[in-house]
């Protein structure tokens, strides 16, 4: 990497640490409910100029360095999982994820420069759980704002939303108004990033039937396994009923996603874990919660659109 383009990175990691500070004070004063004031609705103006002066240090930068050079400045952020990271509810945002997303989100929107239908295929799999992570992403942050009604989390869940938001650039809406995800956002990424969009779908869902799996798995050891369980996982009594809630709320986010027939699926295996009758009614009532959500959605939906590349035509469907 060239001395200038060494520069304008460092220039670029200051500027996100001031919009860090940006993201923390506007959460802040969402948390003393001062969403109405004159400092609030100024910042959101601040975050247009400096995501402006942002973008363009972005793309020069990107336009100047090979991708490589790029993820090797990074290389201890790539080792870690981004989502995972933002859902502990840390405090402190994380300047060097945001950077990478960003470069990332350039990398994934240009063409392949390639014919190899190996590397294809890599690249497109790394799109997809990019893909993935926004959208689960984008049902956590819109569960933690109907959470944030309540005081018992709101801190937690205010911070989460920010955290999130800070993190991946793309979930930003004015003023940061987010919906449940539907198909068509994954549709919308397919889009931008040049993806098959039946086939982006089919293995996002894959992947949160999994995933549903598995934290169905951690529900039920942590109920049957009792104190000690809960000391190996560091986890004291104060926190637990946290804990549950936010494994409850990666549920609902997954089961968001998935298609009918995994939804069964999950269902039927919920039924097969031995756990007492109590506990697996509160957890089956997350699924009959979201199956209405889904429906409500789905009612609402109207065409779906993306471009499976920039010669094809536009491809419609329910």
């Amino acid at each position: 990497m060239l001395k200038q383009d060494v520069e304008k990175m460092e220039r670029l990691l200051h500027l996100e640490k001031s919009l860090a500070n940006l993201y923390q004070e506007q959460m802040q004063l969402e948390k003393e409910k001062k969403t109405d004031s004159k400092a609030y609705k100024q910042n959101l103006s601040y975050f247009d100029f400096i995501h402006s002066i942002e973008h363009k240090l972005v793309k020069e930068i990107y336009e100047k360095s090979k991708i490589d050079d790029i993820l090797e400045l990074f290389f201890d952020v790539t080792q870690q999982d981004i989502l995972m990271n933002v859902l502990t509810f840390s405090n402190r945002f994380d300047v060097k994820s945001r950077v990478l997303l960003l470069f990332m989100d350039c990398y994934f929107k240009d063409e392949m420069d390639t014919e190899i239908q190996e590397e294809i295929d890599k690249v497109n799999s790394c799109k997809t759980y990019y893909i993935y992570e926004q959208i689960i992403l984008k049902n956590v942050i819109r569960l933690a704002d109907i959470h944030s009604d309540d005081n018992l989390y709101k801190d937690m869940y205010l911070t989460l939303k920010y955290n999130g938001i800070y993190t991946y650039a793309n979930l930003f809406e004015h003023p940061f108004e987010t919906s449940f995800a539907t198909n068509k956002d994954i549709a919308a990424f397919c889009f931008l990033y040049r993806m098959s969009f039946k086939k982006t779908e089919k293995e996002i869902v894959e992947i949160c039937r999994d995933e549903v799996q598995f934290f169905l798995q951690e529900w039920k050891e942590l109920v049957d396994g009792g104190i000690a369980h809960r000391e190996l996982l560091g986890i004291d009594q104060a926190t637990l009923e946290f804990y549950f809630q936010l494994l409850y709320d990666k549920v609902d986010a997954h089961l968001m996603c998935v298609d009918e027939d995994s939804f069964c699926f999950l269902r039927r295996y919920l039924e097969t874990l031995t756990v007492n009758v109590y506990q697996k009614n509160g957890i089956s009532s997350l699924f009959d919660k979201i199956e209405g959500l889904k429906g409500s959605l789905h009612k609402k939906k109207g065409h779906v659109f993306v471009k499976k590349n920039l010669f094809s035509n536009i491809e419609f469907y329910e």
